[in-house]
């Protein structure tokens, strides 16, 4: 079975590309639905939510068949991509509330003084957004970290859920090495939620108040 700290680093690994393919993917989305007006807005909205709807395990089929025929299976990028399908839907809804609560005001004055909509969004709001953008990135890295279902259908123990599953055998559960890669895995998401709970708890607050 290997040691823990491959699938510890793997996990490391695949959570932030988590974190960065959502908030690449998840702040324009988000910024769009806010601020602009266009045709079937609502409807986009309703179809980003589409992988939130729709059971794992419907998903995890339709996905190892395409993975496998592009090569993606048993790879950190083919886990960062399945993970972010998860992590976007709800990403994008809590940075869109983040910017219906900033009012349009500051990015129309960088807009007047010449800048343009992409500068406005990374100079003016970006550093007003930075609660959400933490509170989402969080959101993003303890989902893709705690994830199971696809780490173990599309992977062979690459990062720890799975890897921890492998001490329990139809023969034996080894409780010594079960309890120590728990506690292991546990760590990195509890400092984190630690660190930063206030900004967790803004994000929930402006959503319950948007509703």
């Amino acid at each position: 079975m290997g040691t823990i700290a491959q699938p510890l680093i793997n996990s490391i690994v695949v959570a932030l590309g988590v974190v960065a393919i959502t908030l690449v993917l998840a702040t324009p989305a988000a910024y769009s639905h806010s601020r602009l007006d266009f045709g079937g807005k609502g409807k986009s909205f309703i179809l980003i939510f589409l992988p939130r709807i729709i059971p794992v395990m419907i998903m995890a089929l339709p996905f190892f068949i395409l993975f496998l025929r592009i090569g993606l299976t048993n790879t950190h990028l083919g886990l960062m991509l399945v993970h972010s399908v998860i992590t976007i839907p709800m990403a994008t809804w809590i940075l869109r509330d983040f910017f219906d609560g900033i009012p349009k005001d500051y990015e129309e004055a960088a807009m007047v003084d010449g800048a343009t909509r992409f500068q406005a969004l990374v100079k003016v709001l970006a550093p007003l957004l930075s609660p959400g953008l933490i509170a989402v990135a969080t959101f993003a890295l303890m989902t893709s970290w705690g994830e199971f279902f696809f780490a173990l259908t599309l992977t062979e123990n690459l990062t720890l859920p799975p890897y921890i599953l492998s001490f329990k055998s139809t023969q034996r559960l080894e409780y010594g090495q079960l309890a120590a890669s728990v506690i292991i895995a546990s760590i990195p998401p509890f400092a984190l939620a630690t660190i930063l709970q206030k900004y967790l708890t803004k994000a929930i607050v402006v959503g319950a108040l948007k509703r």
